[in-house]
């Protein structure tokens, strides 16, 4: 599959199932095929099921679109939520090590002062 990576804004967040089914059928403009083939580049996942459904008989191929595309939104919302999750515990560390780097400068500098009293 080749893509144009000129431009990437044009890659879409999510495809629609009619999106994906009017490219496996090979009915899509040149741009609208890039921007698919771009989104396919980003999505492995898709990418490969994309194959797949081409192999099936067209009888099947607007149903299996639909349900592999709800599976793998679900499963690209769970893995954001993931990552998420694992930013907000990193972020949570560092702000508790910079609140004892400030209580630790702030204990030096009252034990200083107070000694030079």
């Amino acid at each position: 599959m080749a893509t144009n990576n000129n431009n990437p804004q044009a890659v879409p967040e999510l495809l629609s199932d009619d999106m994906l089914l009017a490219y496996i059928e090979g009915s899509l403009d040149s741009s609208a095929r890039e921007m698919v083939e771009a989104y396919l580049q980003k999505n492995p996942a898709y990418a490969e099921a994309a194959d797949g459904i081409a192999q099936l008989p067209p009888n099947q191929t607007k149903h299996m679109v639909h349900s592999l595309h709800k599976k793998l939104n679900i499963e690209l919302k769970h893995k954001k939520q993931g990552r998420r999750q694992n930013n907000s515990f990193w972020n949570s560390v560092i702000i508790i090590l910079i609140l004892l780097l400030c209580l630790t400068a702030y204990l030096l500098i009252y034990m200083v002062l107070k000694n030079k009293m």
